[in-house]
């Protein structure tokens, strides 16, 4: 099916999240309604050369469940992030 542009239209099926604010997408709406911030003190490098020692972290994430126990040491923790991201929302779908 076509909007009214002709373009084929989007459903969005499930949602998946790993960010700063939480690791599901109940406590990242939770915390972001809540307007509190997800800024701590930087615990994944030494931050002491650095001016500023806090940031936001994706915390308690663990891509074992997600990748196998192998598989995350070839990849990036960016890429674990989305592929986790990717099959929560795909669980939320149904798949």
């Amino acid at each position: 099916m076509n909007d009214h542009r002709g373009r084929p239209r989007v459903v969005i099926t499930g949602a998946g999240i790993k960010a700063p604010g939480g690791n599901d997408v109940d406590t990242f709406w939770a915390r972001l309604r809540s307007g509190h911030s997800a800024a701590a003190p930087i615990t994944r490098f030494d931050p002491s050369a650095l001016p500023v020692r806090f940031a936001c972290e994706v915390r308690d994430f663990d891509p074992e469940p997600y990748l196998g126990r192998k598989e995350p040491r070839r990849l990036d923790r960016v890429t674990h992030l989305g592929f986790a991201a990717a099959i929560d929302a795909l669980d939320a779908a149904g798949r």
